[in-house]
């Protein structure tokens, strides 16, 4: 009796997750289209990621209903360009977006590259959106890269905002800049600067 009720049980338990898979939907100009834009409004994008993520679901549904992906890749080119006129999508935008939002919480010169490299972005535009983000602060006559050093150094808690020190903290401290993409002269720069600024009771 008893495994006759595990039986149905699991069975029951089966059809309930068959139910909760959903099917890909065919894919059509509209399904694109309302897809993209459902997208574009949780998430910013580059160009290129917009088109990787949006292939994917093109290849599960094409995979799933047995169709050739050709034609929906070029519906997917059509939709792309037509967001890109509507200015849904720039990849200028979007990288100096980006580089503000790296930069703020502490991201060096070279995670932002790779970050936004692997979003299909062009060299040219990672490079200027590192010059306009980084202007103000080149204008004020401070270096951004170690301001951004500092950030980190803050958002990690580590240096002076570590709670337990011990002989290795240090090391540790310049390993975890390091591993963050900065120099060693950066890292150990702004471990200092922060040491001081703290010192003086300086709010940072």
């Amino acid at each position: 009796m008893l495994e006759k009720n595990n039986t149905t049980r699991d069975d029951k338990n089966n059809r309930q997750k068959a139910k909760t898979v959903k099917k890909p939907r065919k894919i059509t100009p509209d399904y694109l289209h309302n897809a993209g834009l459902y997208y574009l409004e949780r998430f910013s994008s580059s160009v290129n990621n917009f088109k990787r993520v949006m292939k994917r679901k093109i290849d599960r549904s094409c995979a799933f209903h047995e169709t050739n992906p050709v034609e929906a890749y070029e519906m997917l080119d059509n939709v792309t360009e037509k967001f890109v006129e509507l200015g849904l999508l720039n990849d200028e935008i979007y990288s100096r977006t980006k580089t503000s939002a790296l930069r703020r919480k502490g991201g060096s010169r070279r995670k932002i590259k790779l970050h936004l490299r692997e979003k299909g972005l062009d060299q040219d535009i990672i490079d200027q959106s590192l010059i306009s983000v980084d202007s103000d602060t080149v204008e004020q006559g401070e270096d951004p890269e170690l301001n951004a050093a500092m950030a980190y150094i803050k958002r990690r808690r580590i240096g002076v905002f570590r709670r337990k020190q011990d002989e290795k903290s240090p090391e540790k401290d310049l390993a975890s800049l390091a591993r963050a993409g900065y120099s060693y002269d950066i890292a150990k720069k702004a471990l200092e600067r922060i040491a001081q600024k703290v010192d003086n009771n300086e709010i940072f």
